[in-house]
């Protein structure tokens, strides 16, 4: 029976770990959250440093344009907090472990949608109910070519104009609907992501030849 036990732990950190990468800290302080007789060893592992550019805090908003119809759209943080969320425990009497996670539910108004944008480790993923599912969006500092779960890193921009705007450091990410580890986006789906204002453009693929692009139009960003 310890055998499986140490077996089904392990395989669930190998899953944790394959999308994405971090960094660990040990407490092993008796007040520490399960520094006890079974998981005397606490570990937590934190934001990566690239992705704390996108924890935006409640009323953060972004305005977006139809780049054909000139109709607006508007995402709304609703909500948005940190906590850590445990991801694995070695072994019985071994260690434990926690990740840092800040979860921000969003509210998209052109479509009534409702949906998370979770950061944890160095990704930011859309719907995760556990830290191995979700569908990752985007990971910063990122090379070309690198991607996990139907999103890659396309190609990066030094500088971009967007409506008379200017903003430096792109990514461009390239979500494959046909290959998405969670089925969050109906077509392919191209992402430009900033440092700092997140989302500043977004393009649909719906097929033979249509293109579907809204492009930011103005920002509230709170922190």
């Amino acid at each position: 029976m310890k055998k499986q036990l140490v077996f089904i732990s392990i395989s669930f950190l190998v899953v944790a770990f394959s999308i994405c990468s971090c960094k660990k800290e040990e407490d092993n302080s008796p007040t520490s959250p399960g520094a006890n007789f079974y998981h005397p060893h606490t570990y937590y592992t934190y934001l990566d440093t690239g992705i704390i550019h996108y924890k935006f805090q409640l009323g953060s908003y972004w305005v977006y344009q139809n780049d054909s119809t000139a109709l607006l759209d508007s995402i709304v943080v609703d909500s948005a907090y940190a906590f850590f969320v445990d991801y694995g425990v070695g072994s019985f009497n071994s260690d434990y472990y926690k990740a840092e996670t800040y979860e921000m539910k969003m509210h998209d108004f052109s479509t009534s949608q409702y949906y998370r944008e979770d950061l944890i480790f160095n990704c930011i993923k859309r719907n995760p109910f556990s830290v191995a599912s979700g569908q990752a969006i985007y990971i910063p500092n990122s090379t070309i070519g690198s991607g996990s779960g139907g999103m890659e890193i396309i190609a990066k921009f030094p500088s971009m104009t967007i409506n008379s705007s200017n903003f430096n450091f792109i990514d461009e990410v390239k979500i494959t609907a046909a290959n998405q580890s969670q089925a969050e986006f109906p077509h392919d789906t191209y992402l430009f992501y900033t440092p700092s204002i997140g989302l500043i453009k977004k393009e649909e693929d719906l097929g033979g030849g249509n293109i579907q692009s809204w492009s930011i139009k103005r920002w509230h960003i709170i922190r």
